[in-house]
């Protein structure tokens, strides 16, 4: 072996025997600090979204479910002569206005974006409800009149054929 093959040779064996390069530790040292700075924007992160808000509005929003269920039935029972009153059909429908009001407030943590597009849905449903609102009432006040022309239809007819003096064609 020549004399500048050993002295490589003997430089790598100097280098081993030292140990591991203070630029390798250098570079361990920025890479710990930089997960640990990552990791600590993380967690920060992890607090921007409120859980309470996001239960809070996920709550409103399984309540307008409920609301519209209740509304839904209760419509139904009303044609279907199930319940006479129209209480239960108001409730519902003042509790669906409320809800409406309270899904305007959309949760901060949402990016604008996302807050516009939610509040448009909110418009939407409150613009839908309005007209759901205006249909119901044309059916409450269609129902009524056929109830009360029912119920006033046998006493009519009964006054008729008691009358003497009332035009009935004989058959």
């Amino acid at each position: 072996m020549s004399a500048a093959a050993q002295g490589q040779s003997g430089k790598g064996n100097q280098l081993a025997a030292r140990g591991p390069q203070p630029v390798n530790a250098g570079w361990t040292l920025v890479a710990m600090v930089l997960t640990a700075t990552i990791l600590s924007w993380l967690f920060l992160q992890a607090d921007a979204i409120s859980t309470t808000e996001h239960q809070r509005y996920a709550r409103n929003l399984r309540a307008l479910h409920q609301a519209d269920a209740e509304l839904n039935a209760a419509v139904l029972a009303s044609r279907l002569g199930v319940q006479t009153d129209f209480d239960t059909i108001v409730a519902s429908i003042t509790t669906l206005h409320r809800l409406g009001e309270k899904l305007e407030n959309v949760p901060d943590f949402l990016p604008n974006e996302d807050r516009f597009a939610v509040l448009s849905n909110v418009n939407a449903f409150r613009s839908t409800l309005e007209h759901k609102v205006d249909r119901i009432d044309l059916f409450k006040r269609e129902l009524s009149v056929l109830r009360n022309s029912l119920s006033f239809l046998p006493l009519a007819a009964d006054q008729l054929i008691e009358d003497p003096a009332a035009p009935i064609a004989e058959t």
